[in-house]
């Protein structure tokens, strides 16, 4: 990847919905597909219980080159 995709790359933010990916057990695949082919910046998980945010970002880390900024919205109400 050339220093500019990279450089813009690092400035998207991904939405991740954990509701999704309870229903599709390919989606957290493809979000792992999108992270290793382009190197976004950040997430925002959405929907989620902390358990499995914990596991997603921690999955989600292990494949970024540039650590993730990572923004959660787990309010349960």
């Amino acid at each position: 990847m050339n220093s500019l995709r990279k450089k813009i790359a690092q400035l998207i933010c991904v939405e991740v919905r954990g509701n999704e990916l309870d229903n599709d057990i390919n989606k957290i695949e493809q979000i792992k597909e999108s992270l290793k082919k382009n190197q976004w910046g950040s997430i925002i998980l959405f929907d989620s219980e902390i358990n499995q945010a914990s596991n997603v970002i921690k999955e989600l880390q292990d494949l970024a080159e540039t650590p993730l900024f990572v923004c959660c919205d787990l309010e349960r109400g």
